[in-house]
């Protein structure tokens, strides 16, 4: 293959250009180049049919070229240059088809072993994902294919196939991050941890590369790079929800235990009387505040976390919108109503 392709590049070289410097370029100097391509076209054919067929050995020899005669008025779409398309066409399909799989793969893969480390603006999984789609369209996008509609139906495919594979990943994550939630603690302890804010950047990145990866330049198959916005900005939606829920069924737990410290019960009587008769010898903080100092303690952190791991300012403050509007309910009398305070001052 190395060998045909050098002898391509001296082709190309050493072709009589002061005859095709002329502007009389006539049909019989056409037919001339035309029969020294077919001649060289006999050892080309001979070569790819030797070749394994999931090797990709020839494409460089393809845009060696499709690179020259794309752009010779005289010979662009002439009878060597068909033939090329026709003999590579199937080639283009048949890698297109296997990266396809071999990306569908790696991201079911990647998902059942994702750690949720950050690896630049998301998850390893994610930034494979991204890289591979953005590298197979800019092979396919390289290969400048002379004819017109099998061009926009690669890209196309393209667009489609990278719609989809952030989709599944888009889904991938938004169950792995309902999982970790239903996996942590419901207490004041729980933290927010790292995982949670890099699914989030995962979001964030999809989105970004959504942009580039699935948009086109035609009416309908715009529709690509919309649907999928759609479909991010609505798992992020979701994704909010679930952790202001968490938030919520924490606050529930604290609210129950401190129910048992209102005016008026048995228990509050008694650790009243309890209270009264130890303060007269060592200072008692008021029944209930280390419960309530442990929540703010777990919300102080949540917000830390949150502004400083996730790359999405907005996906931030809607959370904690979500968050206040939530929890505006009054705050119990052992509260003190400082802990709902902390809670808005976002």
């Amino acid at each position: 293959m190395c060998a045909v392709q050098r002898a391509g590049s001296f082709l190309l070289i050493e072709s009589p250009k002061e005859l095709w410097a002329f502007a009389w370029w006539s049909d019989l100097m056409v037919e001339h180049a035309e029969t020294f391509l077919c001649l060289y076209s006999a050892d080309m054919d001979a070569a790819l049919e030797v070749q394994p067929p999931d090797s990709w050995d020839s494409f460089p020899l393809f845009q060696l070229l499709n690179d020259f005669l794309r752009i010779d008025y005289n010979l662009c779409n002439g009878k060597f240059h068909k033939h090329l398309q026709d003999l590579y066409a199937p080639l283009v399909v048949r890698y297109v088809d296997l990266m396809e799989s071999s990306i569908a793969q790696s991201i079911h893969r990647g998902f059942e072993r994702e750690s949720w480390e950050p690896v630049n603006n998301g998850s390893g999984t994610s930034e494979d994902l991204f890289w591979k789609l953005d590298a197979l369209q800019t092979f396919i996008r390289d290969l400048h294919w002379p004819e017109e509609e099998f061009g926009k139906h690669l890209e196309t495919r393209l667009k489609l196939m990278s719609s989809d594979m952030i989709e599944s990943c888009v889904k991938r994550t938004r169950a792995a991050f309902e999982a970790k939630l239903q996996k942590s603690s419901r207490a004041t302890d729980f933290r927010v941890p790292q995982s949670i804010c890099t699914m989030f950047n995962v979001m964030v990145d999809a989105k970004a590369q959504s942009a580039k990866l699935c948009a086109m330049d035609l009416g309908q198959e715009r529709q690509y790079h919309s649907q999928i916005d759609n479909l991010i900005e609505e798992t992020v939606k979701e994704m909010i929800t679930l952790l202001v829920a968490k938030f919520v069924v924490i606050l529930e737990n604290v609210l129950a235990k401190l129910s048992r410290y209102d005016e008026g019960t048995l228990f509050s009587s008694f650790l009243s009387f309890t209270v009264k008769a130890a303060s007269k010898y060592v200072d008692v903080p008021k029944p209930g505040m280390d419960v309530a100092d442990g929540y703010v303690t777990f919300v102080r952190h949540s917000q830390d976390m949150l502004r400083e791991k996730v790359n999405e300012e907005v996906y931030i403050e809607r959370l904690f919108d979500e968050l206040v509007f939530d929890l505006s309910t009054p705050a119990p009398p052992c509260m003190g109503g400082y802990l709902y305070h902390l809670s808005y001052n976002h």
